[in-house]
């Protein structure tokens, strides 16, 4: 079942924008043993990143102000730019993401969406969903049953019988997660398309 996705747009005008970058340090592994006869010492690795938010104060249509706060930092535009905004909802929910934005002045056009809006809009199938929370629980109960089969004197019935259910589980398991996978894939795209399709049209 295909996901159903809705696009919605605001038009305003901005009054501020401003960028800010925050550096964010990491560091993984280290440890060491320090023994009788000796030891070592394995140092960490430390990494760095950086981190921008694009703060922006719009006046909306209605005369209130709105502020945006984007993951962005190349969106070009400056204070009495019209822009509009363009947010994307899977189904009926009522909280959207923003996917992209138009600049009216310079006529650039800006898709935002990355890895982050894509798992926040795209979900489980909810048919799929249904089945592996049943498949789940019944694979991780079948585990200790079987363990316990082996060690019955009826294991030649018992234990041939858990283990084809706990098989056709597995497999189960697997045909869902690849069917998701793929299911995925697709809403992806058709979410891709819809956005470009829709910042596209406005931008004519």
């Amino acid at each position: 079942m295909e996901q159903d996705f809705r696009i919605e747009q605001f038009t305003a005008r901005v009054i501020s924008s401003q960028k800010h970058t925050q550096s964010h340090v990491q560091s993984s592994g280290g440890g060491g043993y320090v023994g009788k006869y000796g030891g070592y010492v394995k140092s960490s690795t430390v990494s760095s990143y950086n981190t921008t938010q694009h703060e922006i104060f719009l006046l909306l249509e209605n005369g209130e102000e709105k502020c945006v706060s984007l993951p962005f930092d190349n969106i070009q535009l400056r204070d009495q730019h019209t822009i509009t905004l363009f947010s994307a909802f899977n189904g009926n929910e009522q909280h959207g993401w923003y996917v992209g934005l138009y600049n009216h002045n310079t006529k650039d056009t800006f898709n935002l969406l990355n890895d982050f809006v894509y798992k926040k809009l795209i979900k489980f199938n909810i048919d799929t969903k249904k089945a592996l929370s049943t498949l789940i629980p019944s694979f991780i109960i079948a585990v200790p049953l079987l363990i316990i089969a082996m060690f019955s004197s009826e294991f030649s019935f018992m234990g041939g019988f858990l283990g084809v259910l706990q098989t056709n589980i597995f497999f189960s398991l697997i045909y869902f997660l690849i069917k998701s996978h793929f299911s995925n894939k697709k809403s992806k795209k058709v979410l891709k398309s819809l956005v470009e399709g829709t910042i596209y049209s406005s931008s004519l």
